[in-house]
């Protein structure tokens, strides 16, 4: 995007107070953490707003998953 027409996606993790210190939570989260790239989640938003051969969310983030390793 050479216009930067579409804007960054930066995605943030929103924890309860009470499960703040978590650890098992935590790690859990963990390996999201920088595990999607600007363009691959552009082309997974794509994969769904495009108009041909549309893909549900649910086939987007599956795809998505297994690309990325967090779903095997």
């Amino acid at each position: 995007d050479p216009k930067n027409a579409f804007p960054h996606y930066d995605a943030i993790v929103l924890i309860a107070p009470k499960r703040a210190n978590d650890e098992k939570l935590r790690a859990a989260l963990r390996p999201l953490v920088g595990a999607i790239g600007l363009e691959r989640m552009r082309r997974a938003n794509l994969e769904v707003d495009r108009d041909a051969d549309k893909l549900t969310p649910r086939a987007a983030a599956e795809e998505l998953g297994k690309e990325t390793g967090l779903l095997k």
